[in-house]
C-alpha cells in the first residue's frame, strides 16, 4: 500500500468518529499550546531584558579605567589604540562642575562628561529629543535630570549654559581643574534619563584650555565580538582594566537558555499528559477495529500494512495536535502583545512584545507532536499487526 492510501483510509477513520477524533486533537493542541507560550515567553523575556542591558551596538565595546594606576594620560590613550583589533578608542573625562543659564545668576552642580560624539553611540545612549553634539563644536547634549537643575521645563534646547569650577572626579593628581569654559556650550539633544543629572560636551572644550588633564577613561570598539577576551588580556598588560558589556550579556544569555529548558520541559509534561489520552484513544480504537483488522488480514493484507494504517492515524492526530496547539499559542500571544502596545501607546511609552517566536520554533513543535504521536501510536500498532486473522474475525 502507498502512503496516500494509508493516509484517506485514516480520513475514512476518522470521519467516522469525529467527535473523539476532535478532542484528542483539542487534549494534545493544549499541551502544544502551553508549551510554546511557555517557550516564547521565554524568548521575549530574554529580548526583554537583552535590550535593556544591552543595545545591539554596545555588545563590540568596553570601558577601559585606570585599575590599579592612578590616571590614564595621552600616552596610554596612544597605546590602547595601538592594540590589535581595538578598531576605535574614545576617551573620556568625568568632571563635577557648576552651570547657569540665567546670567550667572545662579549655579547648579552637575556632572560634565567631555568626550567625542562616538562614545553617544558606543555607549548606547538613546536622543530622545534633537541629535547628538558636532565634533569641536560647543555644543552639548543633556538628561532630562540634569536640564531640570536649570527649568522647570526638560525641553532646554538651544539653551546656552555657562560652566565653571570643572573638577576631574577621582583625580589624585594637582592641576586637575579648569576654572571656566569662557564659551558657553549650547544644548542641541535631550537624554531621557530622570535620575542622573549629566551634560555631555565636546573633549576639545576642556583639553583646549587644560591639555594636562587625565583621562577618566576609554571606550573602546572591537572589530569582532570573539576577540574580546584577547583585547582585555592586552589591556591588562598595560596595568588598565577593562569592563565589556558583553560579559554580563553573556551570562545573561546562558541564565535563559536554562530558564528556556525548564519552560520546554513544562511544556512536554503538559504534552506527555495530553499523550496519555491519545494513547487511550488508539487502544479503543484498535478494539473496536479488531473484526475489520482481520477481515483486512484475511484479503491480503499484511502485517506491515496493518501497522502502518496505526502509525499513521498517530501522526496525523500528532500532526493537527500540534497545528491547532501552535495556532492557539500564536492568537493568544498575539493577542497579549497587542494588548501591551496598546496600553503602552495609551501611558505614552514604548511598547514592547511579552511573546517572541519564530516560525522554525512552529516547525519545530509540529514535527516534535507529530514524532510523539508516532510514539504513542507504536504499541497499538504492534498489537494490531499481531492480531490473528481468524481470532480477530471471530472477535466480538
Amino acid at each position: 500500500m502507498r502512503f496516500i492510501d494509508y493516509f484517506f483510509l485514516v480520513l475514512k477513520q476518522f470521519n467516522a468518529r469525529k467527535l473523539r477524533t476532535l478532542l484528542t486533537m483539542l487534549a494534545i493542541g493544549i499541551g502544544v499550546a502551553a508549551m510554546f507560550l511557555l517557550v516564547s515567553f521565554a524568548f521575549g523575556l530574554q529580548d526583554l531584558v537583552m535590550n535593556r542591558i544591552a543595545p545591539v551596538e554596545t555588545l563590540s565595546t568596553a570601558d577601559i579605567t585606570p585599575g590599579n594606576l592612578s590616571y590614564i594620560n595621552d600616552t596610554s590613550f596612544e597605546n590602547v589604540k595601538k592594540i590589535e583589533n581595538i578598531s576605535d578608542a574614545v576617551p573620556i573625562i568625568n568632571l563635577n562642575a557648576q552651570g547657569s543659564i540665567d546670567g550667572n545668576k545662579t549655579f547648579a552642580d552637575i556632572t560634565v562628561n567631555a568626550t567625542l560624539p562616538r562614545f553617544i553611540t558606543y555607549d548606547g545612549i538613546q536622543i530622545e529629543k534633537g541629535k547628538n553634539f558636532s565634533e569641536n563644536t560647543y555644543e552639548a547634549i543633556i538628561t532630562t535630570a540634569g536640564s531640570k537643575l536649570f527649568s522647570k521645563s526638560e525641553d532646554i534646547i538651544g539653551t546656552d549654559v555657562y560652566l565653571r569650577k570643572l573638577v576631574v572626579t577621582n583625580s589624585n593628581l594637582g592641576d586637575s581643574e579648569v576654572s571656566e569654559i569662557t564659551e558657553k556650550v549650547k544644548v542641541v539633544g535631550i537624554i531621557d534619563d530622570d535620575e542622573t543629572p549629566v551634560l555631555y560636551i565636546n573633549l576639545s572644550n576642556v583639553k583646549d584650555l587644560a591639555p594636562q588633564l587625565s583621562y577618566s577613561g576609554i571606550k573602546i570598539s572591537i572589530d569582532n565580538v570573539d576577540n574580546m577576551e584577547t583585547v582585555k588580556e592586552k589591556v591588562s598588560q598595560l596595568g588598565f582594566e577593562a569592563d565589556a558589556v558583553y560579559d554580563m550579556v553573556e551570562e545573561t544569555s546562558k541564565l535563559f537558555a536554562y530558564l528556556e529548558v525548564v519552560f520546554s520541559l513544562f511544556g512536554v509534561i503538559g504534552l506527555l499528559v495530553a499523550t496519555i489520552g491519545m494513547f487511550n484513544t488508539m487502544t479503543i480504537s484498535l478494539l473496536e477495529r479488531t473484526r475489520d483488522i482481520g477481515f483486512m488480514r484475511a484479503f491480503g493484507a499484511t502485517k506491515k500494512s496493518i501497522k502502518n494504517i496505526f502509525l499513521t492515524e498517530s501522526a496525523m492526530i500528532g500532526f493537527g495536535g500540534g497545528f491547532f496547539g501552535t495556532l492557539i499559542g500564536i492568537i493568544v500571544a498575539s493577542m497579549i502583545n497587542g494588548l501591551l502596545q496598546f496600553l503602552a501607546q495609551k501611558v505614552d511609552s514604548e511598547g514592547f512584545s511579552l511573546f517572541i517566536f519564530d516560525w522554525w520554533m512552529i516547525l519545530i513543535i509540529i514535527i516534535f507532536s507529530i514524532i510523539l504521536g508516532m510514539i504513542t501510536g507504536l504499541y497499538p500498532a504492534r498489537r494490531a499487526a499481531g492480531i490473528s486473522a481468524l481470532e480477530a474475525i471471530r472477535y466480538e
